[in-house]
């Protein structure tokens, strides 16, 4: 079976779906006109957000829907998954994942601005949105939107949930000498805490601990990096080198070398941003916002994820040479940390893990609910729960190698739909553009 499974995730994750990934994100570039919000306008419209209050009845404030997709996305692919596509992949990854990053941010500016000009109130009177329902209402066609729905369920259960259990699990067994058993019931307890007060407990939770948690990461691996600094213009020519397979090998090894940087590096990029995969438009779109508010908002998201966060760890990995390490984070800040390396990092998975899967946890149900027009969000999050201890006892190969495959299966109809809706993202685009720069000209 787990030959199977990795067989399926290396078919689907070949060079068409980066090619497909990269193509789409290309298109919509120069498709949806978002090059004229500038740099200077998104920052602006980033700073509004912050001195906006709280969301209204039913809504996540602008600050709390960022947050509880970037819990999504700050888990176990910022850390793991940057190290992992270093150690397969090479230092090359590292440049593919920038790629995936860059274009992946208009991707998602693209997802966020459609999931809020097609969302709708449930009968509870929350916003909803996402994928699921702009590949309905855009493209008109609700079998290839409950396809997508069928698959985002089956990547909150596999990237949000087993990934994130299994890791969390072996870490603290390898740091802690606690039972993967005991831990995945722990997480079972803990996440059905939260996930049961429904999105605004989510979100709560999301705005209280991704900042922090963020933080204190980014300043380990920073610390990591400058302690070994001598190493980093070296590890910059590795990079830029691994690439394109300029490195001293000759004939088709150059070209697996290449192969290998761009697969893991485009792969571990999607699964730590999402970009492309249309998730994040789903907690986006319950937002008391605008939809290009929402789109930058989405951008500075995956810049965060990562440009900064995935980047850091690789560098930290690189430049301690601690790719080729069974655990390659815990080999590089052991560098600074000495033996405590392996419990800081073991706490920080935990931290960012379960910040994933309480983001997943609200996208899976959601996708459920839209299954069963409103009626699946209380078994989902049975069946949410249970899987955690699952994940916790899983092979953690499988575990990737599940989550691989259903992330490519969503991009597929989403990436779709992107190409075929791209005039409605730039007529909003300008729409936007042109009543503010109006407003600009009046003052």
């Amino acid at each position: 079976m787990s030959g199977i499974i990795r067989s399926a995730a290396d078919f689907l994750w070949g060079g068409g779906m980066a090619a497909l990934i990269i193509g789409t994100a290309i298109i919509l570039l120069f498709r949806t006109d978002v090059l004229s919000l500038g740099v200077r306008r998104a920052l602006r419209e980033l700073s509004v957000s912050f001195r906006r209050g709280k969301g209204g009845n039913g809504t996540l404030s602008e600050l709390q829907a960022v947050s509880s997709a970037l819990a999504a996305a700050m888990g176990t692919g910022n850390i793991v998954g940057a190290a992992s596509a270093v150690s397969i992949g090479g230092a090359g990854a590292v440049f593919w994942m920038w790629i995936s990053a860059l274009f992946g941010m208009v991707t998602v500016y693209a997802e966020n601005v459609l999931g809020m000009i097609f969302r709708e109130k449930n009968p509870r009177g929350e916003w909803v949105g996402g994928a699921m329902f702009y590949i309905e209402k855009g493209l008109s066609c609700r079998p290839l939107a409950a396809l997508y729905a069928l698959f985002c369920a089956g990547a909150s259960l596999g990237m949000g949930n087993l990934t994130q259990s299994n890791t969390i699990a072996a870490s603290v067994e390898e740091a802690f000498g606690v039972p993967p058993l005991a831990t995945g019931l722990a997480l079972c307890a803990v996440v059905s805490a939260v996930i049961w007060g429904g999105a605004r407990r989510i979100g709560r939770a999301a705005e209280l601990i991704i900042p922090a948690a963020s933080l204190l990461y980014i300043i380990g691996a920073v610390w990591v990096i400058a302690k070994n600094r001598a190493a980093l213009p070296n590890v910059l020519r590795e990079i830029i080198g691994g690439a394109f397979g300029i490195r001293p090998a000759l004939g088709g090894a150059v070209g697996m070398g290449m192969k290998a940087a761009v697969t893991n590096g485009i792969r571990r990029g999607i699964f730590s941003n999402e970009a492309g995969l249309g998730s994040s438009a789903i907690v986006h779109s319950a937002a008391d916002s605008s939809p290009v508010r929402q789109g930058v908002w989405g951008m500075a998201e995956v810049f965060l994820d990562t440009i900064v966060v995935c980047t850091l760890t690789a560098l930290a990995v690189l430049c301690t040479g601690s790719a080729g390490a069974d655990s390659p984070v815990t080999a590089s800040f052991s560098a600074v940390l000495g033996g405590a390396a392996g419990k800081a990092v073991a706490c920080t998975l935990v931290v960012f893990a379960l910040a994933t899967m309480l983001g997943w946890a609200y996208y899976g149900e959601k996708a459920a609910e839209y299954l069963s027009r409103g009626q699946g969000g209380v078994p989902f999050r049975c069946i949410f729960t249970l899987c955690i201890v699952l994940g916790a006892l899983l092979a953690p190969d499988t575990a990737w190698e599940l989550s691989d495959i259903f992330n490519g299966l969503m991009a597929i109809p989403n990436l779709l739909a992107l190409i075929f809706l791209s005039g409605l993202v730039r007529k909003e685009t300008r729409r936007y553009l042109d009543v503010h720069i109006l407003t600009d000209m009046k003052k």
